[in-house]
């Protein structure tokens, strides 16, 4: 692929920045918490110079009392011109402690399950994915919420799947 000049790379981050701040806007309405890449890492990674494409630009995450659910949502931009046919694996435990990919698999939490959601990416454009999480009934809100992580796989490979990117996150467990 051709590289992008610097103006083609500084309109494109503009653009990717008035979509995060605008997803920013409405998360904090709904009353969940919002991140975001920050303008610098964002030209980076469009610019092709940190990252594998395509990538997490934002996350949200809610809260939920016990017996009810919590949404984590991502944000996915793809600055290349091809489209990207991905799955986005959510899970929670201590997976984010751990560096390696492979190994932060295993430190998963059973009391919630694995979710699996398509994530595709059509050419110079982004994509939103919400998955939907069932607070156990039995958890205790004083032990505040669940750590997570939510990996980008590529599943359409003849070897291996392999991990694009990955993000961590928090839905905290709010009184019933």
């Amino acid at each position: 692929m051709d590289r992008k000049t610097e103006e083609e790379i500084r309109a494109e981050v503009e653009r990717v920045m008035q979509e995060l701040t605008f997803l920013e806007r409405e998360a904090r309405d709904r009353g969940e918490l919002f991140v975001r890449l920050d303008e610098e890492t964002l030209r980076r990674k469009i610019a092709g110079d940190e990252a594998d494409s395509p990538f997490f630009g934002g996350w949200g995450m809610s809260s939920g009392p016990p017996g009810g659910k919590a949404n984590v949502s991502v944000y996915v931009y793809n600055p290349d011109p091809v489209s990207y046919y991905y799955h986005g694996y959510l899970v929670f435990g201590p997976s984010c402690l751990i560096q390696a990919t492979d190994l932060s698999l295993t430190a998963v939490d059973t009391r919630l399950p694995r979710y699996t959601r398509n994530l595709f990416v059509a050419p110079n454009s982004s994509m939103n994915q919400t998955y939907p999480i069932p607070i156990p009934p039995d958890f205790p809100p004083a032990l505040g919420g669940y750590i997570g992580s939510c990996y980008m796989v590529d599943l359409y490979t003849l070897d291996v799947a392999q991990v694009i990117d990955r993000v961590t996150l928090y839905i905290t467990v709010s009184p019933p």
